[in-house]
């Protein structure tokens, strides 16, 4: 199997799992002398062989990233931490930006006027240009799970 389907089934079972203890949870409860829309008891059985398989492949999805070169100096696992901390700083520039922009409303010249405490435009352009290098990685990245095998 390629890393890239064993990132894929590990998705489905993440939102099944989370899907079963929504309903697990939506039938927790009920009134005297009804039954429930569906047996919370079978559904953690489901939900216990469900996280039990998410288990295993996760454990094989973070063996094979931590043994698969992505390049001369670094492991899938390495890119997998600067990707996600480009995704951080994206994230946050992008809200500074947000936030620093300054709308109000004033109706009185009493009333407490704002002013961004950053250089808006800056920002924004550095929130561009994680989103970028981001984009970039992520490629590379995706494309290398369509050609490595999952380590068993």
């Amino acid at each position: 199997m390629k890393l890239a389907e064993a990132l894929s089934i590990r998705a489905d079972l993440q939102r099944k799992v989370l899907q079963l203890k929504e309903r697990i949870l939506r039938n927790a409860k009920i009134q005297v002398d009804e039954k429930p829309a569906e047996d919370p008891n079978e559904l953690l059985g489901e939900l216990e062989q469900a996280s039990k398989e998410l288990v295993v492949l996760v454990k094989k999805i973070n063996q094979t990233n931590n043994t698969l070169k992505f390049d001369k100096d670094n492991t899938m696992a390495d890119i997998l931490t600067e990707r996600e901390q480009l995704a951080s700083l994206r994230d946050l520039h992008r809200e500074l930006a947000k936030q620093a922009t300054v709308s109000q409303d004033r109706y009185k010249k009493l009333e407490i006027k704002f002013m961004p405490a950053v250089d808006v435009k800056n920002i924004q352009k550095l929130a561009d240009g994680y989103a970028k290098q981001f984009r970039e990685l992520d490629v590379k990245i995706q494309a290398l799970n369509w050609t490595e095998d999952l380590i068993d």
